[in-house]
């Protein structure tokens, strides 16, 4: 989507050079200029570290480097909140052209008092992390839940 957009706009500026400004400059001079524009950001995004096949193929159509980076399973269990909190547990994921979210609250011991998934309308991974939280603390409101621990993977996001 991001690239869509950058390239409306550059094309979009083009448009009122030629029109308001009398800029005769070709159709290929456009092109690189988004070209470059969207390498920038790919370069700036670090999406060369992570080896997914979205992000692979970006990269492979901007010429660009993919650095695969072995990742070793991390293990966790879950840790039940103290009395009087109650625990949210919130995750978000994202793939090509495909979002959703969900959630889980559950009490110390474990049992849930309620969750929700939800398909979501493809953004940032930061963004969808950050709106499962959201989602996940409405819950919480409808649950009379004045104590909340949120924990999500997203550092970002909590």
């Amino acid at each position: 989507m991001a690239v869509k957009k950058m390239s409306i706009y550059h094309i979009w500026l083009e448009r009122n050079q030629r029109l308001f400004e009398v800029n005769n400059s070709h159709k290929q001079d456009t092109l690189r200029i988004i070209f470059h524009t969207i390498r920038s950001c790919v370069l700036h995004l670090n999406l060369l570290n992570n080896s997914s096949s979205s992000c692979a193929k970006i990269a492979e159509n901007f010429n660009l480097p993919v650095f695969n980076i072995e990742r070793v399973p991390k293990f966790c269990r879950w840790i039940p909140p103290d009395p009087p909190f109650l625990k949210l547990n919130s995750d978000a994921s994202l793939s090509v052209g495909e979002a959703s979210m969900g959630g889980i609250i559950r009490n110390q011991f474990g049992e849930s008092l309620g969750c929700y998934s939800l398909v979501a309308i493809p953004a940032s991974i930061h963004e969808l992390e950050l709106e499962a939280v959201l989602h996940g603390i409405f819950l919480a409101v409808q649950l009379n839940a004045n104590h909340l621990w949120i924990e999500s993977d997203s550092t970002n996001a909590v």
